[in-house]
């Protein structure tokens, strides 16, 4: 399997950060498009769901190439902190 990091490195490097965020875009329209047709019952949204999930993965790797690391690292770490709090709150 290809290494996704490496794709992602790759692919900013060839295309650039802006033409990959006009990417990231686009995609997370796709995702928003394929989530509303599972909720509707469309025939095959799933398999569409799944398509669109994961190009929006290996989009979301290409944006932690381009995003300023520390600063995203230290942004998800307090998003996991209060996600953990609400977990153990609804326990």
């Amino acid at each position: 399997m290809i290494d996704l990091s490496d794709a992602a490195e790759r692919a900013v490097t060839k295309w650039g950060g802006q033409s990959q965020l006009n990417q990231v875009q686009e995609e997370c329209a796709e995702l928003i498009t394929a989530i509303s047709h599972v909720r509707r019952g469309r025939a095959g949204a799933v398999t569409e769901l799944i398509e669109e999930t994961a190009d929006m993965i290996i989009m979301m790797k290409q944006l932690m190439v381009i995003l300023p690391k520390d600063r995203l690292e230290e942004e998800l770490a307090k998003k996991l902190t209060r996600l953990e709090a609400r977990l153990v709150d609804e326990s």
